[in-house]
């Protein structure tokens, strides 16, 4: 009985760990004009890998982007992310985020709140939204993966926060 214990506690114990870790931002990819060599996309990774937070930097010269992965645990600011292209002398475009949380109400709207590293996206309203809603109807405690494209807003009407996530795709987890 004792030994079934211990499992047992053993268990809930890593179960605790694994379901901690899975919420947080997966990773960033942003688009990058003017990307026209491998050579000339170094100087752009070097500057992203000085973002805080960001574990890995791929740059895909053909496809126009740079893939970011970000170190577990931590978050990360897009505006540092896209200085950090600026500053590799290229143009930043659209921001992809793929994250892993809750989704709760903030401020009386829809967000993916990820609170291991205090980190919020609000949500904005279309389809997938809708049938995510739908989803967690019955279990509102559930984490979802969300992958989508961040768009800037007018931070004053977002109570400081610049993004909205437009959800593309998302996976119940759990």
């Amino acid at each position: 009985m004792n030994m079934m214990k211990k499992v047992t506690g053993a268990l809930v114990l890593v179960f605790a760990l694994v379901s901690g870790a899975m919420a947080q931002i997966n990773k960033v990819i942003i688009g990058v004009d003017g990307l026209a060599c491998p050579f000339c996309a170094y100087g752009l990774q070097k500057q992203l890998k000085r973002v805080p937070g960001i574990k890995g930097v791929k740059i895909y010269v053909d496809r126009g982007r740079a893939e970011l992965t970000v170190a577990e645990g931590e978050s990360v600011d897009f505006s540092a992310i896209e200085d950090a292209v600026k500053k590799g002398g290229y143009t930043p475009r659209d921001i992809w985020v793929e994250a892993t949380g809750r989704v709760e109400q903030w401020n009386g709207r829809p967000a993916l709140v990820i609170p291991e590293n205090d980190v919020k996206f609000l949500l904005a309203e279309n389809d997938h939204l809708r049938k995510l809603n739908d989803a967690l109807s019955s279990r509102k405690d559930r984490s979802v993966f969300i992958a989508g494209k961040l768009d800037k807003q007018d931070s004053r009407g977002h109570h400081g926060h610049p993004y909205t996530l437009i959800i593309e795709r998302f996976e119940l987890v759990d």
